[in-house]
């Protein structure tokens, strides 16, 4: 609810794989991904074997970072 995605990662990162945290790295994804946090939903679906999920996140946040060194405010609104 506080939004400390990073943190929540750095937790899940330490815990063994099993069936409850592949559910909390979906609900982060998800979480994430309702905040436009790109980085962070790559990093879950890497986590949970979607590959080319994480692909695809991975492809998006080099346009939008690209779009943003070439001027526009927000990268990721190119998108969104």
């Amino acid at each position: 609810e506080n939004k400390e995605f990073e943190r929540a990662v750095q937790l899940l990162e330490h815990l063994e794989y099993s069936t409850e945290t592949e559910a909390m790295w979906s609900t982060l994804c998800n979480l994430a991904l309702q905040d436009s946090r790109l980085m962070i939903a790559e990093r879950c679906c890497a986590a949970l074997g979607d590959t080319a999920r994480a692909a695809y996140l991975r492809k998006v946040i080099d346009v939008a970072e690209t779009a943003q060194a070439e001027g526009l405010p927000d990268g990721a609104s190119h998108f969104l």
